[in-house]
Parts: C-alpha cells; sequence; structure tokens
C-alpha cells in the first residue's frame, strides 16, 4: 500500500480552564515565546492513551500541578472532533482528531502558581472566538479554528 499520498494525522488532547468573572468567562491560555502565540494547553495522543490521560498529562507538566490534588479533568469529552481538511499551519490535507475536555482547579495554590507565571494569560470567550490577536499576541489560529468548528466556546460565553 502506498502511503505517500495519506494525510497526515493529528491526534490532539485540549484543555478548557475557564475563570468566571462578572465579565463573562475567560479562558487559560499559554503564551509559547518559540512559536510568539497563545495557545489552549494541549498534547499529542501517545499510543494506548486516551484524550483524557493526554489533557491529564499535559495540564500537570506545563502547569507543574499535581493531578490528584490540584484539578480534576472531565470523565467525558465535551466535544470529540474528527475530520479531513486543510487547517491553519498545515498546508496538506489532514487528518485530525481532536477532543476538548474541561479542566477544573482545585485549591488556591493551584490559582496562585498560575497567576504568578507571565506566559498563562487568561483570554475572554469573544476575544478567543472572533479576535486574531489579545493584548498584542497572536491567537493559534489552528487552534481558534477547532473552536470555531466545533463550537465548544461561544463568543458570549
Amino acid at each position: 500500500m502506498n502511503t505517500e499520498h495519506e494525510p497526515q494525522t493529528i491526534e490532539l488532547g485540549l484543555a478548557l480552564i475557564r475563570d468566571r468573572g462578572e465579565q463573562g468567562s475567560r479562558w487559560l491560555l499559554q503564551h509559547k515565546g518559540c512559536q510568539n502565540m497563545l495557545s489552549l494547553l494541549c498534547g499529542s495522543r501517545l499510543e494506548g492513551e486516551s484524550f483524557r490521560e493526554t489533557v491529564t498529562r499535559e495540564v500537570a507538566w506545563q502547569l507543574d500541578l499535581e493531578r490528584q490534588r490540584e484539578f480534576l479533568v472531565a470523565n467525558m469529552a465535551q466535544i470529540d472532533l474528527e475530520f479531513e481538511g486543510v487547517v491553519p499551519g498545515q498546508e496538506s490535507l489532514t487528518r485530525l482528531h481532536v477532543a476538548f475536555y474541561t479542566v477544573d482547579l482545585y485549591r488556591r495554590v493551584a490559582r496562585e502558581r498560575i497567576i504568578a507565571r507571565q506566559e498563562l494569560i487568561w483570554v475572554p470567550s469573544a476575544a478567543l472566538c472572533e479576535a486574531s490577536e489579545f493584548e498584542g499576541k497572536l491567537i493559534n489560529p489552528f487552534h481558534q479554528s477547532l473552536i470555531q468548528r466545533s463550537k465548544v466556546i461561544e463568543s458570549w460565553h
């Protein structure tokens, strides 16, 4: 079988970490300096790993939080999305399977640790859904396209 023209497959678990405030929901994004953009916390699914395990692993690692004490990943995906298409950042047809999981932070110390890190930024729903930038930083167009396709976050949230 010739796999030369098979589309690349991307399997991602994405974390939806929300802060509900008086002015609506804000979502935790990470400024990745190497890409100079704001991105959701996410990770590629490893072989034999569930999307939930992927999100749990990445949140613990990227935020330096304890899995059992400082956060909880939902038991089921908020949205599980599979499709083929050309998405921002990819030049050719790509097969995507992505799952969005809500993540709740437990303890004050976890929130304080997040607030102390300048690369972690709370972005309002409207900006995440509709703007290309927030506070002068590019919002990851790939993640934004997944949010728009899935409607997992609406601008009025």
